[in-house]
């Protein structure tokens, strides 16, 4: 929640990132709500997103697999609203998240630089432990997830192996 309020209010801008305070705060939640790899998220171009279908087309990710993914409603939302207010902003833009009219899109590298200024910003970063990650918004989704199986007392095997395909994994290992 802390990490999110300070996406929402504390996001810099730059000269060569002129919209990272309209952009991270949708693209860390596509990302955390999606299961999804920083690098996938940077790919997404507008038509990899169906907003009225609600679905995302991973092309190119990791072993080379392709792959269909739904949003929630809540998430499907939240990528409209985003895409009418920047479509305004960056109208014949080819990236979802493009970050300005000359640089097309985000390389994983940036995003974890944005990230760890937001964990700064929110206070976060020299909590003890292992340090939160870009990636680590894709664990914790795992994680959410098989939580909800086994409190729902889900198949639990079922289960896995749907959630191994959403994330894009090839096998359940």
């Amino acid at each position: 929640k802390v990490f999110f309020k300070c996406v929402d209010t504390r996001v810099k801008t730059t000269s060569v990132h002129p919209y990272n305070d309209i952009i991270l705060p949708c693209f860390f939640r596509v990302q955390y709500c999606c299961g999804m790899r920083s690098a996938e998220v940077c790919n997404l171009t507008v038509d990899d997103v169906d907003l009225i279908e609600g679905s995302i087309c991973v092309y190119r990710s990791k072993g080379f697999l392709d792959r269909k993914i739904y949003m929630s409603d809540d998430i499907r939302h939240l990528c409209t609203v985003f895409n009418i207010r920047f479509s305004k902003i960056l109208p014949n833009r080819k990236y979802f998240f493009q970050p300005s009219e000359e640089k097309h899109f985000f390389s994983s590298h940036n995003i974890g630089k944005f990230f760890n200024a937001i964990l700064k910003n929110a206070g976060l970063y020299d909590i003890e432990g292992k340090k939160f990650t870009p990636h680590g918004l894709r664990h914790l989704f795992a994680v959410q997830n098989i939580k909800n199986c086994i409190e729902a007392g889900e198949d639990f095997a079922n289960w896995i192996e749907y959630l191994c395909r959403y994330m894009g994994h090839k096998h359940i290992k």
